[in-house]
């Protein structure tokens, strides 16, 4: 059994991505989490590995795609809460995206609470169930209660990394880009 956490919130647990997505720094507290959680090998040693290894969910990883991609095209990072569950403890976290120079990305994650799971021969489910999420498949904006938006607001507004799985995605069009659609088909005669 793992010892409690020691983390507090004020420990910002950061890790930086390089222009291919390879980590390429991690902070002390990052390899004092990988202790405190049980999973030493997550420590220093995943310096050079590609963040794609470790994201085991399709849809988890097109998300994080989009975010990355909006991020270093815009220059806009994003800030959302996200769960991350291990077997004996129940995480609620929250991440602070932000582009830095050569289109390197900085994800500062803080520890909001962490408990033990009582064991139980089913332990309570907490989150919300799996939600369909629709994507425009030109400009990967996001449909949220408030209307088409970019992928960090959808993250928050949306509540997608504290869901109980990953958030299952279909494909679309926003109305700016179907406009933009339709006004090139017109201006190429229709089809």
């Amino acid at each position: 059994m793992m010892n409690s956490p020691t983390l507090s919130p004020d420990d910002a647990i950061v890790y930086r991505l390089d222009a291919n997505d390879r980590i390429c720094f991690v902070n002390g507290a990052w390899e004092a989490a990988a202790m405190s959680f049980g999973v030493p090998e997550l420590g220093n040693n995943v310096l050079g590995a590609s963040l794609w290894q470790y994201i085991g969910s399709r849809e988890v990883a097109q998300i994080y795609h989009d975010l990355l991609s909006h991020i270093r095209v815009t220059g806009q990072g994003a800030q959302f809460p996200y769960r991350c569950d291990c077997p004996e403890w129940l995480r609620d976290m929250e991440m602070e995206v932000r582009p830095l120079e050569d289109h390197v990305v900085e994800f500062r994650s803080t520890v909001l609470s962490v408990e033990p799971i009582v064991a139980t021969a089913h332990p309570p489910l907490t989150g919300r169930q799996v939600e369909l999420v629709r994507v425009c498949s030109w400009c990967r904006s996001v449909v949220t209660h408030t209307g088409w938006t970019v992928i960090g607001d959808a993250i928050q507004q949306l509540d997608l990394f504290r869901l109980l799985s990953a958030p299952v995605t279909t494909h679309g069009i926003c109305p700016q880009c179907e406009a933009r659609v339709m006004a090139d088909d017109e201006a190429r005669g229709g089809i």
